[in-house]
């Protein structure tokens, strides 16, 4: 019941008025119709009369269907829908030093042009209703809110973030503010101590749409006392204010949850400040964001068009701190000079905790639509079977770790099981441009490139990150696992697992003695 009452005194409050022009006219225009039938029944028009007890009265039921307090707090799923009669038993008992309430009714004289205010009423087909005003004047110890401006209420509103969870609604914030203004020393004053809530709303918040609460509000106040004790008892600094709630006015429940939370409050000069400094972050991170995702497609387009003309050997990168230098792949008698991202990108790095082995996915266009997984293997064996070592261990295909193919297409996937072996695939195909003449052609013809030939491309980026989140995780484990274990070392720069140099290496037996 006090919490209904506290919601009208809210919406009539100075602060809310000042920002509600709709419902501020509507009790001005309810002041101007009493008064001209005032001087109306007494024909005495005198420009110095002062309003007397039956002026600015307005129906409860138009602040309860239109004022923003009340809209707000319908907003809210824990809100419940009472009728009239509820919320002026609720005032009558918790609000009666703030607003007055009596009970209309309406009658013939509306008809005639007198009785304006009963419009409301009979637009309506009410025959009765009960309508209320504020009680407290305009003026209490010479401070004068129908003329404070913008900068006067700034100076009483703060800013409060993380509300307790039970709180976070217009009438719980109203009823947390309240009862830690209990505690405050009472102002010798009739006016209500709180006069506005309002939730910030988020950049992404449609205009038409209702705030919410998300944590945090602004809360103006009446007193600058008030500001200062919420200020000091619930500081910005949330170690400080763990130390207060051990004092032994802060041992009621509602102090013990804003400390549990975290309830924090500042001024509303620091809140703009802090603001701003956000919005400013926040505008250079998207500009940050958006000249890397700038660099990273022109460096995709780069290394998609980069051809790699490398036939048999090894690839081999100097190490360099230069982002600028450039690398070379030996191969043919000549090197050919690569950018050092595009070295960067052939070289990841895998760790035990990689979601998938980077590096190891190949994309490969132009086939014959007519082909085979089997037929497939063999011919993509060829980037190896002139290895030593491949010869000798007499699995060629043992660098293939899955091959995505569906049959009747002209493209696919391969998993590689290393990036090595995935560089070595590219490598080999870019140096001898092949073509299968038919669907069980697992030689291929090597030719001209042209669009007949077999293009394969490393994926990486984003396009490798979609891919592997469709493969299921036990198989991405098991495609790290096995990467890790080909390679020397765990860290994903080890060499290359193919090589022939140790009789230890992978795809060489070990020579007995």
């Amino acid at each position: 019941m006090e919490g209904l009452a506290d919601l009208v005194v809210l919406a009539l409050s100075d602060h809310t008025l000042w920002m509600d022009v709709d419902l501020r006219r509507k009790i001005d225009w309810s002041v101007r119709t009493q008064q001209r039938e005032e001087e109306s029944n007494t024909e005495e028009i005198a420009s110095n009369d002062v309003l007397n007890d039956d002026t600015g009265y307005i129906p409860l039921t138009h602040l309860l269907r239109h004022s923003s307090i009340f809209l707000q707090s319908s907003s809210s799923p824990s809100f419940i829908q009472h009728p009239e009669t509820t919320y002026v038993k609720a005032l009558r008992a918790h609000a009666v030093e703030f607003v007055d309430v009596r009970l209309a009714f309406y009658h013939e004289n509306m008809q005639t042009g007198q009785g304006e205010a009963n419009n409301w009423y009979h637009s309506s087909g009410q025959q009765t209703g009960y309508e209320i005003r504020r009680k407290y004047p305009a003026i209490i110890g010479g401070s004068n809110f129908s003329e404070y401006g913008k900068a006067d209420w700034d100076r009483l509103t703060i800013y409060v973030e993380n509300i307790p969870v039970q709180y976070r609604s217009l009438p719980g914030t109203l009823k947390l503010v309240k009862t830690l203004l209990a505690y405050a020393p009472s102002p010798s004053s009739l006016r209500p101590r709180i006069q506005n809530i309002i939730f910030p709303r988020h950049h992404r918040d449609q205009s038409t749409s209702l705030p919410v609460c998300k944590g945090f509000a602004l809360v103006t106040l009446t007193f600058l006392q008030d500001v200062n004790y919420i200020l000091r008892k619930c500081p910005w600094e949330t170690l400080q204010a763990k130390a207060d709630s051990k004092a032994t006015e802060n041992r009621s429940q509602v102090f013990e949850d804003v400390t549990r939370f975290g309830f924090r409050s500042t001024s509303k000069e620091r809140w703009d400040a802090l603001k701003a400094d956000y919005l400013l972050y926040r505008q250079r991170l998207i500009e940050e964001i958006n000249e890397a995702q700038g660099k990273e497609q022109v460096s995709r387009r780069q290394l998609e068009t980069t051809s790699l003309p490398v036939p048999e050997s090894s690839v081999h990168v100097s190490s360099s701190h230069d982002r600028n230098e450039k690398h070379s792949v030996k191969g043919k008698g000549k090197d050919v000079h690569i950018p050092a991202h595009a070295a960067a990108v052939e070289a990841p790095k895998i760790h035990a905790n990689s979601l998938y082995p980077p590096g190891c996915l190949v994309f490969v266009r132009h086939l014959h639509p007519d082909t085979n997984k089997t037929t497939l293997r063999a011919l993509f064996a060829h980037a190896w079977s002139r290895d030593a070592g491949a010869s000798s261990s007499g699995k060629p295909t043992d660098g293939i770790d899955y091959l995505d193919f569906m049959k009747g297409m002209d493209s696919c996937h391969i998993r590689l099981s290393t990036p090595v072996h995935a560089q070595k695939f590219v490598a080999y195909f870019s140096a001898h441009p092949t073509r299968q003449t038919s669907g069980l052609d697992n030689s291929g013809v090597v030719s001209e490139a042209s669009d007949a030939t077999i293009a394969p491309e490393l994926v990486f980026g984003k396009r490798e990150e979609v891919y592997w989140e469709k493969v299921p995780e036990k198989v991405r484990r098991q495609a790290v696992d096995k990467a890790l274990k080909l390679m020397d070392d765990g860290n994903g720069h080890a060499a290359d697992p193919t090589s022939t140099n140790d009789g230890n290496s992978y795809g060489q037996k070990k020579r007995k003695r």
